[in-house]
């Protein structure tokens, strides 16, 4: 029996590109806002998952740039 692996991708952002990345952040918490205010429960949770992932990501890039 086979066993299938899934990997999470893996996305390496360029530092010329966190300005866009902070965007992305920005649109995604005003879409959370968005969510609640209108009471679109299906939405949060992916909107939210989303939102958590881009602020991982502008973490990561600022520890890389840092360490630089």
């Amino acid at each position: 029996m086979s066993t299938l692996v899934s990997a999470a991708p893996v996305l390496i952002v360029h530092a010329s590109e966190r300005p866009r990345l902070v965007e992305i952040h920005d649109n995604l918490f005003a879409r959370v806002l968005e969510a609640e205010r209108e009471g679109w429960l299906g939405e949060i949770e992916g909107l939210q998952s989303s939102l958590t992932h881009a602020e991982e990501k502008i973490a990561q890039l600022d520890a890389r740039i840092a360490r630089k």
